[in-house]
């Protein structure tokens, strides 16, 4: 069985990347995948609950009021969601980026005809390294501006003293999953650089220098010997 070559496995692995890149940012924006998730038992004498979570659409507390006998409030009762929409839309200009990164990469390296112009063959794979970079900054960005603002929702009594309630800081599953896929992206643009310097030093270390002669030298060779005529020596 023959094995791959190294550009070959290198290719590989910057496409499955960035497939599972797309794979997962897509799953992250998913309206029931949660982003932040407080499910908590709190004791005061009587045991009460908190359930509440936020996707990247909306929020869910189970607290229904002064008349719920059993949850705890988490979410304040008028609260403004607006700031959701920008990582939304970030999320989903990185799933058009991810597949142009693809669409780049995979056609010049599997046209035979593309695959002979190292100029143009490195030149796409640089390209798909900077559509890929770009798509994972930007999610890293998104990550970023999720931290700063899911915690805007909560009820003041988050920060009461002696209130017995969780510490704020909470994520789950969707930034997660998010984050793996800027990792993948990452992994991507790196892969493809790394073939570029692959194909650059393959490319030197194949060029065969021509060596000229000089004008006048000798063209004899080792065969071309000339023996002369020894003297008779007489005992």
């Amino acid at each position: 069985m023959k094995c791959l070559s190294l550009p070959t496995t290198l290719l590989i692995i910057s496409s499955v990347s960035i497939l599972i890149a797309l794979s997962l940012a897509g799953a992250s924006l998913a309206k029931s995948v949660k982003w932040n998730f407080y499910n908590y038992e709190l004791d005061y004498g009587t045991t009460w609950y908190m359930h509440a979570y936020q996707t990247l659409w909306t929020s869910y507390d189970e607290w229904t009021g002064n008349t719920d006998q059993t949850h705890m409030q988490v979410f304040k009762p008028i609260k403004d969601d607006s700031w959701r929409l920008l990582p939304r839309l970030l999320i989903i200009s990185t799933l058009g980026l991810g597949a142009l990164s693809l669409c780049v990469l995979l056609p010049v390296s599997l046209v035979p005809m593309l695959k002979k112009k190292t100029f143009i063959l490195n030149g796409c794979r640089i390209a798909s390294s900077v559509i890929s970079m770009c798509a994972g900054i930007l999610l890293a960005y998104t990550l970023n501006y999720f931290q700063g603002h899911y915690q805007s929702i909560l009820t003041e009594v988050f920060d009461t003293k002696g209130s017995g309630y969780p510490d704020k800081d909470n994520i789950s599953t969707g930034f997660y999953i998010a984050a793996i896929a800027c990792t993948f992206y990452f992994l991507s643009a790196s892969v493809n650089i790394a073939n570029v310097v692959i194909l650059i030093k393959t490319g030197t270390a194949t060029v065969e220098p021509t060596i000229e002669g000089h004008q006048g030298t000798s063209k004899k060779t080792q065969n071309d010997v000339t023996v002369t005529d020894l003297p008779d020596v007489t005992a």
